[in-house]
């Protein structure tokens, strides 16, 4: 592949961020001919459950409708001491696999040099970064497929990677040059856990009540009015000042 600056990129853009969940999900299955864990005390599965972490707690069990059990684990590590056990309460014998789905997420990067850029070249690159398959995006028009600078990435982890500093819209990247900020409470960065009342830094300006969520929230006011605006702008080929002004306007009608 040519030396170009879309290598740099795809090769920095898994390492620029972080993993704040780093664990699995488990199902856990009953293999005893005709049973389920539908009627297995939920007290005798999660004393197993804990006692093969080490004693430490998982982040999540619930029961499915299949009369299996889902388990969020907190890290790696439960997840492979789980992935060994074999009975509950001794007269219970289960299997326990990864989710077939749940364990791997998707992101979309675009290449915007001139080079061409294959699938494989972009995968031989980020393999060793937890990218598992890597998808060119292609559209069609009038009946021709043509391939666009786009490509669907995807990793095999819970999250996909992503460079966060200081949490505000508009702040990408290494080019921003605000504070390395908490991701739940927008305060200054002190670790990767935090247990205090997530505020959103960009609702700084609305009531108590409504900075109660994380920076990274959809729920978040500012971020769903700038989703409209991008989607505006997209949808009607609109420069952002334009499509900015049309939302105000039906903001203003509302008011109204």
């Amino acid at each position: 592949m040519p030396p170009s600056k879309f290598r740099c990129i795809v090769e920095d853009f898994p390492a620029l961020g972080q993993q704040r969940f780093s664990g699995k999900f488990l199902v856990i299955e009953r293999v005893d001919e005709g049973e389920t864990l539908e009627k297995v005390s939920p007290i005798i599965i999660e004393k197993t459950i804990q006692t093969w972490c080490g004693g430490d707690n998982v982040e999540q069990i619930r029961r499915t409708k299949e009369g299996k059990c889902l388990i969020k684990t907190k890290n790696d590590r439960q997840a492979q001491a789980l992935l060994k056990l074999k009975t509950i309460s001794s007269d219970i014998n289960v299997k326990i696999y990864e989710h077939r789905t749940l364990n791997s997420c998707r992101k979309v990067i675009t290449n915007r040099d001139p080079y061409v850029v294959t699938e494989e070249e972009i995968l031989e690159v980020l393999k060793n970064q937890n990218v598992t398959k890597v998808e060119q995006i292609k559209t069609k028009r009038n009946g021709v497929v043509s391939a666009t600078n786009s490509f669907i990435i995807t990793f095999n982890s819970v999250n996909a990677p992503k460079y966060v500093k200081c949490f505000q819209f508009g702040h990408i990247g290494k080019a921003c040059k605000g504070e390395k900020r908490c991701y739940n409470y927008s305060k200054s960065f002190h670790g990767d856990s935090c247990d205090n009342t997530p505020q959103c830094i960009n609702c700084a300006d609305k009531e108590q009540q409504q900075q109660q969520h994380r920076p990274t929230s959809k729920s978040c006011p500012v971020w769903k009015r700038k989703s409209t605006i991008m989607m505006i702008k997209v949808d009607q080929n609109l420069t952002y000042i334009e499509a900015k002004q049309k939302v105000e306007k039906s903001e203003k009608k509302l008011l109204l």
